[in-house]
């Protein structure tokens, strides 16, 4: 990524705070007016950075240059990466993998609705009702007994935005979901989690298992 949308991307996803954008901004004065048009860039270094509103009209206003296809790609591929990379941040990446399952990415279903979920609302023998509750041995214990399942099915996600399989269109539905192409196969749409129970119960669809009960199986 070039300068501006690094910048861009660090304000929208990351941490950046809304006056160091405001800095840069005017730090880069010729860069920007020579990227946006002059009605934009005048607006863009009018804008009142003290407002609560900033980052949401900064954002209305440069959506037109920024391509958020690709935006969607780097921040789900690098916290893929994170995930596979960094123990400390893997519980709350995999939280965040649900909240995004939730929000329409629903290839993120073993990720999310299952390793996600199970960290968000522990379940089996634990007492606590979240994460943060839990004792720090218990944290331990229930990320543990994720793997190896789940360093498989962070590889495979990764597999399938390098293979283009999965491609983000950086744009929502009218029920506020995210979009995507999904060019699986129906093979590698399958669930490495949820299994399918047959029948001593004699019910002829497809059961899930408890999803705090799919590493034990």
């Amino acid at each position: 990524m070039n300068d501006f949308e690094t910048y861009c991307f660090q304000m929208i996803y990351g941490n950046l705070d809304i006056h160091d954008f405001e800095q840069w901004v005017y730090d880069n004065a010729d860069v920007l007016s020579e990227l946006l048009s002059g009605d934009d860039y005048l607006e863009l270094i009018s804008i009142n950075y003290k407002e609560k509103s900033t980052k949401y009209e900064v954002e209305k206003l440069l959506e037109k240059y920024i391509d958020y296809s690709r935006f969607e790609t780097i921040k789900i591929r690098t916290m893929l990466q994170n995930a596979l990379n960094s123990r400390d941040s893997l519980p709350i990446i995999l939280m965040e993998f649900y909240e995004m399952y939730c929000d329409g990415y629903y290839f993120l279903e073993d990720l999310g609705l299952g390793y996600g979920l199970a960290c968000v609302v522990p379940q089996g023998n634990y007492k606590a009702n979240s994460w943060d509750e839990l004792e720090h041995e218990e944290q331990e214990k229930l990320v543990t007994n994720f793997f190896p399942g789940l360093e498989h099915d962070l590889k495979r996600a990764l597999t399938w935005i390098d293979d283009r399989k999965i491609i983000m269109t950086g744009t929502k539905n009218d029920m506020e979901r995210w979009e995507y192409i999904d060019n699986r196969s129906d093979d590698e749409k399958k669930s490495t989690i949820w299994k399918q129970v047959t029948a001593e119960i004699k019910i002829e669809k497809r059961i899930l298992k408890k999803w705090w009960e799919f590493w034990k199986s």
